[in-house]
């Protein structure tokens, strides 16, 4: 079995503050409701649920760069399902209209008659370059990955349309050497105005976490190499309370982020074996050099890609949260990090207040009798503190997002469900109508006053999305989210996807 040292940190619920607290968390004045499309993908059907349009595990589907801000989404028109662009000029709360354009992309993997909701969108923008990357329609499939023409967001936003984007590509450093197992694409950018790609190489309970690095100088990818993999030996109770050994896992992480240093760090859970035991823990590494060597909570080198040295189970201190594979759906939730390194991470899991103790459940994927539970860490010290969003009121219903403003403020997005629905994040049923629900916190409170700012009760399906650019830089906050639909298995269904932007601000 894994043993590590676990660092302390501080329990502090948020109700506990109620008669002492004096509340400062930012208002939200919503701006405009603006219709992205009328006819988004909803899929009929599917064993991994029907949204595609706003997972979790898209991690960037809105970003604001230059005076524009930039989307993507997957329409529909009878059996075919395509890639469509979209950006808008923004300024300040200036909010412009959408331009869209409707790719020849088409969704092959992830349609009728085996829809699968994990082939999601993906799109970054390498800042340097003014290029915007595309990467589409992945579950343990051969990658598809498209650019654009060198400026397109910065000094040749004019030619946006027809022939922006240069044709599909299996590769990325050598077309010798297509890349043939991908999952999870994710583009995050770097302080010199290029890009990460991160994804993962293997199923699920099975797989190794990849990077690599764009350079826009040259316009070229580098060559990928795995930072945490499947390694390692562990032993724990499974959500049926049998004891278990697992000699392989795959992390699902919550996002990786860079602060102003050029640090980049790493948050994510383990799922156990690729028989599907459960997840566990909540993990933490930082890099100081773009993912070539990997240090632990306390600051000690753990892994040395050049040497072929990845993250794994056994790698010491990198478990900050120890829990069990009985929490339930814990996979692939929030972090985001400020400028000075202080990391934050928000993700459900079975509440740990009386009467909901592991015993009680049997599910290996729901939120049943969870919360949404704030985790952050002290960049100099590496204490990790614990907050919770009240949750009565508004109980979990999808994987949440989070975001920061300019001053360390707080703010999450997600789907509620009425008390006591056994929802399974991504996979909700026929009944389970759902509101979207933003609450907040001040850094001035040390994040004690998470509270409920607003709920937009229209039914939604999948899960809130936020353009953390836009946030940080105007302190707007826009959240992309898809209406819900009626239930018939099989045909595709249209509808309406939606980006709310609200101003931030104080009561």
């Amino acid at each position: 079995m894994n043993k590590t040292a676990y660092p302390k940190f501080i329990l502090l619920h948020c109700t506990a503050l109620l008669a002492t607290a004096a509340f400062s968390a930012p208002s939200l004045t919503l701006l405009r409701d603006s219709l992205l499309s009328e006819n988004a993908l909803l899929m009929g059907g599917g064993y991994y649920g029907r949204a595609i349009n706003g997972i979790s595990y898209q991690e960037q589907i809105l970003y604001t760069f230059d005076g524009y801000q930039y989307s993507a989404f997957y329409d529909t028109s009878g059996d075919t399902q395509r890639v469509v662009l979209a950006r808008r000029a923004v300024d300040g709360a200036f909010i412009g209209e959408w331009e869209t354009y409707s790719t020849d992309s088409e969704m092959l993997n992830g349609d009728e008659p085996d829809w699968n909701a994990h082939n999601v969108i993906s799109f970054g923008i390498s800042e340097s370059d003014g290029a915007l990357h595309l990467a589409w329609d992945h579950h343990n499939h051969s990658l598809r990955y498209r650019k654009s023409i060198p400026g397109l967001c910065t000094t040749n936003k004019e030619a946006w349309g027809e022939g922006m984007l240069g044709p599909e590509q299996n590769w990325l450093v050598d077309e010798a050497t297509p890349e043939l197992d991908v999952t999870y694409p994710q583009f995050t950018n770097t302080l010199d105005g290029g890009l990460v790609f991160n994804r993962r190489f293997g199923i699920s309970g099975n797989g190794d976490q990849y990077l690599q690095t764009y350079d826009p100088a040259s316009g070229t990818w580098q060559k990928a190499f795995p930072f945490i993999s499947r390694s390692g030996t562990y032993q724990g109770p499974n959500p049926h309370g049998e004891t278990v050994t697992a000699d392989e896992r795959c992390a699902y992480i919550n996002g990786i982020d860079f602060d102003q240093r050029g640090q980049l760090h790493v948050t994510w859970t383990w799922r156990e074996s690729a028989r599907q035991f459960g997840n566990r823990d909540i993990c933490y590494a930082f890099s100081p050099d773009l993912g070539k060597t990997w240090y632990n909570n306390d600051r000690i080198l753990i892994a040395d890609t050049t040497k072929r040295e990845t993250i794994t189970t056994d790698s010491p201190g990198i478990t900050v949260v120890p829990l069990d594979m009985r929490q339930l759906m814990i996979n692939q939730q929030t972090q985001c990090v400020e400028a000075d390194g202080t990391v934050h991470v928000l993700m459900l899991h079975r509440r740990q207040d009386p009467g909901h103790e592991p015993s009680n459940f049997s599910a290996l994927f729901s939120t049943k009798s969870t919360a949404y539970y704030h985790y952050f860490r002290h960049h100099r010290t590496g204490q990790w503190q614990q907050r919770r969003i009240p949750p009565d009121a508004y109980p979990v219903g999808s994987r949440p997002r989070l975001a920061l403003d300019a001053a360390g403020n707080l703010y999450a997005a997600y789907l509620s469900y009425p008390a006591g629905t056994e929802v399974f994040p991504g996979y909700r049923e026929d009944d389970d109508r759902s509101v979207l629900v933003i609450a907040t916190a001040s850094q001035k409170s040390g994040y004690s006053d998470w509270q409920i700012q607003k709920v937009i009760d229209k039914d939604f399906d999948g899960e809130p999305l936020i353009d953390t650019a836009r946030l940080l830089k105007d302190g707007i906050l826009s959240v992309y989210i898809q209406e819900h639909g009626p239930y018939p298995d099989g045909p595709a269904l249209a509808t309406p996807l939606h980006v709310y932007d609200f101003q931030t601000g104080r009561r």
